[in-house]
């Protein structure tokens, strides 16, 4: 059953951080590195992949309002998490990236 995400008003850009900021940053980092763990270890997502993505951008704006709370181990600095050994490697005929070359 898909999470409901609730948005916190937005501060004025520019002001202090607020008491509950780096709270806040603190939870959606560990929140987010759940889902990580759920999704690509697990293989048992629980929330669906827009309420991941609005926690991501809830944690970057919260980061870009309040830069001297932004952690270094944040999830904003990564992609994903590693996934399970129980996936295994395969190899595509045609490397992923190479389908993709003319859009670039």
């Amino acid at each position: 059953m898909p999470k409901t995400v609730k948005k916190k008003p937005t501060p004025v850009k520019g002001s202090a951080p607020g008491p509950d900021a780096s709270a806040e940053i603190a939870d959606l980092a560990s929140e987010i590195a759940r889902h990580d763990a759920l999704y690509f270890q697990q293989d048992a997502p629980q929330i669906s992949d827009a309420a991941y993505d609005a926690l991501r951008i809830q944690l970057a704006q919260l980061e870009a309002q309040n830069p001297e709370l932004a952690r270094g181990d944040s999830p904003s600095h990564t992609v994903g998490a590693a996934p399970a050994a129980a996936f295994g490697k395969i190899r595509h005929d045609v490397p992923r990236m190479a389908e993709y070359a003319p859009l670039f």
